[in-house]
């Protein structure tokens, strides 16, 4: 109680949980309202963690860092849907926290002229220059609502969507389970969605399943995929796929397939293990070992997202917060896996249970019951901007003084 407009944590950085439960505390405010019995609060609290054998030196509104480690400070701002995430070094100085006023001014338009402006996600860029596809990331959970939208995200009066099952073992082929009596056991398994083609709003759904790494190089099987307007992944292992259709070298013909659609305008999406396949560079795993945050193990993806690091199951799964942004962090980890990337450039995306965030050119917006996460590198290296975008906000992100900001789309009213 020595002061009150802060949450402040230790071992920072090296233990498991710190960031997660401190952003956690930070972000919720109903939480803090019970805590401090006076409203508002959450919206005039910061965030403090502290590393190990390191001092935070408080004095009026100055902060500094002392000792071996770094001191992380995290401020929000936007009607609490961002944090901006400052790690600062004993040889940083001292920073002043002040708050910030500015005079309305005429809100920016901005001109498309860059890449970078154009497609931040590196998304694969349309044929004829103009229709951009989408790119659907499910957190996990109910997808009840996505699977409902889905044939009005194909843009076409009469799609066809194929759906690949092959992240769960029991979805692909087997010698008892092949054939006709597969098929039979995916019209039951997926019937939510198979309802679509008998409703009229899908012309056909087809299953797109193997348990054979080499038929992603078939042509014969990935012939549905050349003429489909949607494709979904469902949830189960993403490593499943991974050794199925991903090839980090030499692109398969599933995965050019898959581009492809994207290419034509089409949809391409999933949830769980179908969210984390999206990414060049695919979190396949990592959990907290022996009380130490998570470290991300990783795998090549799709690619249908080049400018991604992806995570889902956010809300629900300890540790997911900590091993993507260490992921992000790590530049030169990421330089090595994917020789021709742009760490500083990489997009953190996070998305919870039961929600789905929907990705066009450089635009973004959010669907569902709970909260998407947009993680952006500062032109700091030193700094993250965290936004939680909730269920119906719509944004675009810009490059600007040579970082990304994210703007969030809100009514305005113009002179």
């Amino acid at each position: 109680g020595l002061f009150n407009g802060a949450i402040v944590d230790d071992n920072f950085e090296t233990r498991a949980g710190r960031l997660e439960r401190l952003s956690n505390l930070l972000q919720y405010g109903p939480r803090l309202h019970r805590l401090r019995a006076q409203p508002g609060v959450e919206r005039r609290t910061l965030g403090i963690g502290i590393e190990r054998q390191t001092a935070a030196i408080l004095r009026d509104n100055t902060l500094r860092a002392m000792g071996d480690g770094n001191v992380h400070i995290f401020l929000k701002s936007n009607s609490d849907r961002t944090i901006t995430w400052r790690k600062i070094a004993p040889e940083d100085g001292e920073f002043a926290i002040t708050t910030k006023t500015e005079p309305w001014t005429q809100p920016k338009r901005f001109k498309t002229v860059e890449w970078r402006d154009r497609n931040p996600f590196g998304m694969p860029e349309p044929t004829d220059g103009e229709r951009w596809g989408t790119v659907v990331l499910h957190g996990g959970g109910n997808n009840d609502e996505i699977t409902e939208l889905y044939p009005a995200l194909a843009v076409l009066p009469e799609p066809r969507l194929v759906h690949c099952p092959a992240a769960m073992k029991s979805c692909q082929p087997s010698p008892n389970c092949q054939g006709s009596v597969l098929e039979r056991l995916l019209c039951k398994t997926f019937s939510d969605w198979k309802r679509l083609e008998i409703q009229g709003r899908m012309k056909r759904v087809d299953f797109l399943t193997t348990a054979t790494a080499a038929d992603a190089n078939d042509p014969q099987f990935v012939a549905p995929l050349t003429i489909a307007n949607a494709l979904w992944f469902s949830g189960g292992d993403q490593r499943h796929l991974n050794q199925l259709f991903i090839d980090g070298n030499s692109p398969t013909l599933f995965q050019q397939e898959v581009h492809n659609i994207l290419k034509r305008g089409g949809v391409v999406g999933g949830t769980s293990a179908g969210l984390a396949i999206m990414p060049a560079i695919m979190i396949e795993g990592g959990n907290p070992v022996d009380g130490r945050p998570a470290v991300p193990a990783i795998a090549h993806g799709l690619g249908v997202l080049k400018n991604v690091l992806a995570e889902q199951h956010f809300d629900a799964r300890a540790g997911r917060i900590e091993r993507l942004t260490k992921l992000m962090r790590n530049h030169k980890r990421i330089e090595e896996f994917l020789p021709f990337s742009s760490p500083r450039q990489m997009i953190g995306l996070a998305v919870e249970e039961d929600t789905a965030l929907l990705l066009q050119a450089n635009r973004l917006q959010v669907t569902g019951e709970k909260v998407a996460h947009v993680f952006l590198q500062g032109e700091d290296p030193k700094v993250v901007t965290w936004h939680a975008l909730k269920s119906g906000d719509a944004a675009v992100i810009n490059f600007v003084n040579g970082a990304y900001v994210l703007e969030i789309e809100e009514w305005s009213l113009f002179p």
